[in-house]
């Protein structure tokens, strides 16, 4: 019989990350079966619970119940938690405590945990990585929850604004796709500024930390003369295919979709752009009835998702070791192995 010093060498970091999601699912899932997790103080089946919970961890943004109606604040704010989680991973947190309170004096285990997780990147640049993740996160979110907060104060009382502005602010940050809206955002299909908002964060989010640290360093370089001022291989090709899907998407929805020729042509642009957005992030957010919707079109926001966010990102899926692949070829072909 193995002694648990023997059982414990035996994880992988691979494993122990696997197992740390695991148990963050299962707390969130026994809360959410309290009765105080919901609005008519019920018990949900924790079948129902673990689904929701999974789906929150993992930003994709399916549930069985409506979230709105159906949990109380408590239950929305562990739903949200578990998205915020998510869409950073949780070594972030644990490298922010031991930046904040140990002073980035982690044992090699959980060093090794936190590299896997940012995808590879050396230790050396963690720190420096996970600094400007909580930079970015932080102003993403609190930009956006501001501007949706004052515009929702027209609508609904000031609490109520601003915590509506907070929740959609993270899901979409998140590329998490939850809302508080029993149809999502149709009631909105038409307006500008909440379309352009949710589709900046959902973009901001998908699109990859590295990519916006990059973009940043870009920026900060540019200003201070300091050379080389470019960006990295793996940034230029997620923004390229980025913008490319995205309009390529809006296209052909907004061809596709003639049952929308009665709407005003501005409306018609921002649910096509809305939509492609929302695939190719994989937010899951809609603003229009997506049942509705032509085979061409459901078939390219099909096509989207499979593709899916920039790797490093709250929206990273399967597909980022093939943008993985494609960038060290590029950079093998142009001699820049260390992209």
């Amino acid at each position: 019989m193995p002694n648990l010093q023997e059982l414990i060498g035996q994880f992988t970091t691979f494993r122990s990350l696997l197992i740390g999601f695991t148990l963050i699912i299962l707390i969130g899932s026994i809360l959410l079966t309290l009765p105080i997790a919901t609005a008519k103080r019920i018990s949900q089946p924790f079948i129902d619970a673990l689904f929701v919970a999974t789906s929150a961890i993992s930003t994709t943004g399916l549930s069985v119940v409506d979230i709105g109606s159906f949990y109380s604040l408590f239950g929305q704010i562990v739903i949200l938690i578990l998205v915020q989680i998510g869409g950073l991973g949780y070594m972030f947190f644990i490298a922010l405590i031991a930046y904040y309170i140990l002073g980035w004096k982690l044992p090699l285990r959980y060093g090794m945990m936190l590299q896997e997780s940012l995808a590879g990147v050396p230790l050396g640049k963690a720190k420096e990585l996970v600094k400007a993740v909580f930079l970015f996160t932080f102003l993403f979110e609190f930009i956006g929850a501001v501007i949706l907060s004052l515009y929702w104060m027209r609508e609904f009382s000031v609490s109520r604004s601003i915590y509506l502005g907070i929740f959609h602010s993270v899901s979409a940050f998140c590329t998490a796709g939850f809302g508080l809206f029993s149809d999502s955002f149709i009631s909105y299909q038409g307006n500008l500024l909440v379309n352009l908002i949710i589709s900046i964060l959902c973009v901001a989010g998908g699109i990859g930390f590295f990519v916006l640290y990059d973009i940043h360093n870009l920026f900060v370089k540019t200003i201070t003369h300091i050379q080389p001022r470019r960006l990295s291989i793996h940034s230029k090709l997620a923004l390229v295919l980025s913008i490319s899907l995205i309009l390529i998407g809006a296209g052909v929805i907004f061809i596709s979709e003639r049952g929308l020729s009665s709407l005003p042509l501005g409306h018609r642009v921002l649910i096509s752009a809305f939509q492609s957005i929302s695939a190719s992030t994989t937010t899951g957010f809609n603003t229009i009835d997506i049942g509705a919707m032509t085979n061409t079109s459901l078939f390219i926001m099909i096509v989207l998702m499979f593709i899916g966010a920039s790797p490093g990102g709250t929206g990273g899926d399967k597909n980022n070791h093939l943008w993985s692949n494609v960038t060290i070829f590029l950079g093998i072909i142009e001699g820049k192995t260390g992209c």
